[in-house]
């Protein structure tokens, strides 16, 4: 199966409808290898849970990597670039040949894998999208209806909304990784959902003084949110 280390995600199996589970298994050993998106290397189920071997990222996910590694809580514009790289080829992985949307894109669901044991640049670690538990095959431009699903500083106003939807949804959720790894906080924050709602129903947000970013950067932004 593998010759490495794997991690091995248990999921307890609901009494109900297990579509949800199945669904992540379905796509994950279905979507071609590809760097950029953890890998399912084999899945056994047994009468209480799931289990998925799955490739081994031995760093943890994004938020904890800038935690850790970062007094400031974000990153860099160099920093940020090199990592939005690898998760934009995972998502056009997905998107344009799995015809697959994520829909629950977060940093706490991008993955760090150290390339050496000696990692410390940015540029030795690998980032790759996983938890496809909210995913979903799509086809081109073909809307989704009243399905609300992922986190909602993540979400586009159109599913935070209850409105049709489609894979350019996960270009918000993109832009709000982005937004966040560059300043450490969400584009549209509230105390409340309902808050949540009208701040992104309103669209304005605003980029920190203490924080320079480029055009090119500052238009990537606006196009994604």
């Amino acid at each position: 199966m593998h010759g490495g280390q794997l991690a091995c995600k248990v999921i307890k199996l609901p009494s109900g409808s297990r579509e949800k589970l199945h669904r992540e298994m379905g796509i994950l050993s279905k979507m071609p290898s590809h760097p950029n998106i953890v890998k399912l290397y084999k899945s056994t189920e047994s009468k209480n849970n799931l289990y998925l071997f799955m490739e081994y990222c031995d760093v943890g996910d994004l938020k904890q990597f800038v935690k850790r590694r970062f007094k400031s809580g974000r990153l860099g514009e160099e920093e940020a670039r090199y990592v939005m790289r690898d998760v934009i080829r995972g998502l056009c992985q997905m998107s344009d040949v799995c015809q697959v949307m994520h829909r629950d894109l977060k940093l706490e669901n991008i993955l760090v894998k150290s390339k050496h044991p000696e990692a410390a640049a940015i540029s030795d670690f690998e980032f790759k999208i996983g938890d496809m538990g909210l995913a979903k095959g799509h086809s081109g431009d073909h809307l989704l209806y009243g399905t609300i699903c992922g986190s909602p500083l993540y979400m586009a106003p159109e599913v935070l909304l209850n409105q049709p939807y489609n894979h350019s949804a996960d270009i918000w959720s993109l832009g709000t990784m982005l937004y966040h790894l560059l300043t450490g906080n969400y584009p549209f924050d509230a105390s409340t959902l309902s808050q949540l709602k009208k701040n992104v129903q309103l669209g304005v947000y605003w980029i920190p003084k203490s924080v320079r970013l480029s055009y090119e950067v500052t238009q990537f932004l606006n196009c994604c949110l």
